[in-house]
């Protein structure tokens, strides 16, 4: 079967994309360098919905998808990185539709190895993927993954940080899910050695150290993830040589808590400009601190609540949030309640 073209318009825009046979129209577009609305691309957010003119030239990839549920009915609209196209069609947007214009790696495919895996506790596990050709990204960025066997593709966080000459490794923590087939592939088995499809690098949640003042993150569970990786790069841009950071983690007990050896490590290179609060949600910590980070009972973004109406944010501060989506909209709505924008806050949700 032959490529189709798929043409994109909005009111002021058109632009022509070739599409391969079954890939989302999300990605097809994101190859061909443009700058079109999205936020998980995995079918949970809807933000990249669109409105195709003949709906019978659409494929559906995964028409269960979370994101479908907010979705205007009776409308017949559909989301693009759940959607394939049988034939040359047309789709109206309802966001932008403009050429990237920034440094930002345009995404592409890829193939890497699983060159390493290790539990980090009961049901989080760190793992490594070797590329078959380095690639650039920015801190705070994420990939999706796919593996043979398993349909649809998972998006997931870097952990690590990419030199100017781009990075071979690709690292990430996710949390076993259940019923989740991809952390059911990940935890039952060794995987070292298997082949991993990788499309990226996508994402938004990125510093941009030319504007951004003091840095707040809060994270659940493995969405410290790709926080991880925008403080190592403030750290190493020496962003936070003048400005403060707090990182507000949220995990369930001390048995459930990992990365500290690599927050503290944090800690430590930016010089006491990060302060770092665990905040366990299921039982009190019997002590208030631990290599040097505070230990304190409560859901993590209440926590980050009380100490931001203690030192109120700045017009300047860039506030990172990453976790399960009720934990991340909690945490946009405490923001906004402490005078927050939305053009502050950037975030990564996920299910």
């Amino acid at each position: 079967m032959m490529n189709s073209v798929v043409t994109l318009k909005t009111k002021r825009s058109e632009k022509h994309v070739e599409v391969r046979v079954g890939e989302p129209i999300l990605f097809a577009g994101l190859r061909a360098g443009l700058d079109l609305p999205y936020e998980c691309c995995s079918g949970t957010c809807g933000t990249c919905q669109a409105s195709p003119v003949d709906a019978e030239a659409i494929e559906p990839l995964w028409p269960e998808a979370p994101g479908g549920g907010l979705l205007p009915d009776g409308e017949g609209r559909i989301l693009m990185c759940q959607s394939a196209i049988r034939n040359t069609t047309e789709l109206k947007l309802f966001g932008r539709l403009r050429e990237i214009t920034d440094d930002t790696t345009t995404p592409d495919y890829t193939s890497a190895s699983l060159s390493s895996q290790c539990p980090l506790n009961d049901d989080v596990i760190a793992f490594d993927l070797a590329l078959d050709h380095p690639t650039r990204f920015k801190a705070g960025q994420f990939v999706l993954l796919q593996v043979p066997g398993l349909a649809g593709w998972r998006a997931y966080s870097m952990t690590s940080c990419c030199g100017d000459g781009g990075s071979i490794r690709l690292s990430f923590v996710i949390k076993k899910l259940d019923g989740g087939s991809f952390s059911d592939w990940l935890f039952t088995s060794n995987r070292v050695g298997e082949r991993v499809r990788v499309f990226g690098p996508v994402g938004r949640a990125c510093l941009q150290p030319e504007s951004d003042g003091n840095i707040i993150a809060i994270a659940g569970g493995s969405g410290i993830a790709g926080i991880m990786s925008v403080i190592d790069d403030a750290i190493t841009q020496g962003h936070l040589n003048q400005k403060q950071g707090q990182i507000f983690f949220g995990v369930r007990n001390r048995q459930a808590m990992f990365f500290e050896e690599e927050l503290a490590e944090l800690v430590v290179r930016a010089n006491r400009n990060l302060a770092v609060t665990v905040a366990f949600s299921d039982e009190i910590p019997d002590s208030s601190d631990i290599r040097g980070m505070s230990l304190i009972f409560g859901n993590v973004h209440e926590v980050a609540k009380t100490a931001l109406q203690d030192t109120p944010p700045s017009l300047e501060t860039a506030v990172f949030v990453a976790g399960p989506a009720p934990m991340v909209e909690g945490a946009q709505t405490m923001l906004r309640e402490c005078g927050l924008s939305d053009a502050q806050i950037r975030y990564d949700k996920f299910n």
